[in-house]
């Protein structure tokens, strides 16, 4: 339903381009093939050429959202190696100090021995 609304509003919005344009520019033509084309048909063919404008805007829009998001991820991915590769490249270095702190835990805990 929201597309439908949001297709009927672009198509209304290109159909006042279109006859604002023919309104202030009664003698507006397009020229195909060194042919002067004018009045009703020419501001067909105006309309058909702003449609294909809005839909290619669209598509690379579209296109350009996809490539950012993609990068983004690739970009999360690529900060969660580096993480996880400084964690195993300094794990040699605390591994004294967690062994340390295992046996402080070990000796300092309350034991379980009931009398």
């Amino acid at each position: 339903m929201r597309i439908q609304k949001t297709a009927a509003i672009a198509i209304l919005t290109l159909l006042l381009i279109a006859g604002l344009a023919w309104q202030f520019s009664p003698d507006a033509h397009v020229v195909v093939n060194d042919h002067e084309i004018g009045g009703l048909f020419g501001i067909s063919l105006l309309a058909g050429g702003l449609g294909i404008g809005v839909l290619a805007t669209v598509f690379a829009l579209a296109c350009t959202g996809l490539v950012i998001a993609g990068v983004s991820a690739l970009m999360v991915v690529v900060a969660g190696l580096v993480v996880a590769s400084l964690f195993i490249s300094l794990l040699p270095l605390a591994l004294p100090f967690l062994l340390l702190a295992g046996i402080v835990y070990l000796i300092a805990r309350p034991s379980r021995r009931t009398a």
